[in-house]
């Protein structure tokens, strides 16, 4: 609870949206959607998530460029969820045997 007293007013500054955000974001939308950007096949979780991953670091960073190439990130993104879905389907005695070798 303390580090979430201390993180909460960096959080909100940059995460809160305020019209000219809302604006920004659905321009953003547009154009991610829009014929002209729309692959020929989209894969949609995996574009969406690049998309936001985009939008994101513009939020956090907004005057860098983005040293993180998305389709690596998503890929990444996808390893470690994938691998914190399988833990939690296996018993806590079969982890524990395997984080022990």
């Amino acid at each position: 609870p303390q580090q979430h007293a201390v993180l909460r007013p960096y959080l909100e500054a940059w995460f809160t949206c305020d019209a000219a955000c809302q604006e920004g974001l659905v321009a953003s939308a547009r154009r991610f959607t829009s014929k002209d950007a729309m692959p020929e096949k989209m894969e949609i979780q995996a574009d969406v998530k690049k998309w936001v991953f985009e939008e994101l670091f513009k939020r956090v960073f907004p005057h860098e460029a983005n040293p993180i190439d998305a389709d690596e990130f998503v890929k990444n993104q996808d390893a470690v969820v994938s691998l914190s879905t399988i833990t939690q389907l296996l018993p806590d005695d079969a982890l524990t045997r395997v984080v022990a070798r």
